[in-house]
């Protein structure tokens, strides 16, 4: 959204690709949570000018409009031999944590497969997102993102580098990097401390 009050200081672009992302700068004994206090420690909040917005596009995960019929274990798909029609995903933070693997329903699929038709017996299409839909069992098709923001979390918030290129759900934001960030260092970014700390305060 255009209001994220996730603030960034004055000249952060700069920073991020000439000072947090040059290996001079960083060393073994040099923390992220240092670098970042140092380099910033004379910055009061008026002069903070950017936004999380500023270098990122942020959109909810996929909504299915019913995830018990759209998310499909590999039972379900041998069963209705659904091989073709899926993609992986990943719609909670308990799956990437129980390294479990699930598929969603969102590549075109003929009405008359089964599946549809059990769908339709089951009065999938008469949800309320399903039933705003073209085509009822249509999923959208989203771009992939390669970072993901979980959306509910019980300590402190996390940023998760999308390794293996897949979809996600809304239990996440996906995080599209505006310019060519190194991704493996945009996360540490994102996770230190300090940033977690503005997260949480200006969630």
């Amino acid at each position: 959204k255009d209001k994220v009050n996730i603030h960034f200081c004055n000249k952060i672009y700069q920073d991020l690709n000439e000072c947090l992302f040059s290996s001079d700068v960083i060393h073994k004994n040099m923390t992220w949570d240092k670098l970042l206090d140092s380099k910033w420690s004379n910055f009061s909040e008026n002069n903070y000018s950017y936004f999380f917005k500023d270098f990122f596009n942020v959109k909810r995960g996929i909504t299915t409009g019913n995830n018990d019929f759209f998310i499909l274990n590999e039972k379900i798909i041998e069963k209705f031999k659904l091989q073709n029609y899926v993609s992986p995903c990943i719609s909670s933070v308990k799956q990437i944590k129980n390294n479990e693997t699930k598929w969603i329903l969102n590549k075109k699929i003929p009405e008359s497969h089964p599946y549809i038709q059990y769908g339709k017996e089951k009065n999938i299409d008469k949800g309320y997102i399903t039933s705003h839909r073209k085509i009822w069992y249509q999923v959208e098709n989203q771009k992939i993102a390669p970072i993901w923001f979980s959306v509910f979390y019980k300590e402190k918030p996390q940023f998760i580098l999308n390794k293996d290129n897949i979809q996600t759900l809304t239990s996440f934001h996906c995080i599209y990097p505006k310019e060519n960030f190194d991704l493996q260092k945009t996360i540490e970014i994102l996770n230190s401390d300090f940033f977690i700390d503005c997260v949480q305060k200006n969630r």
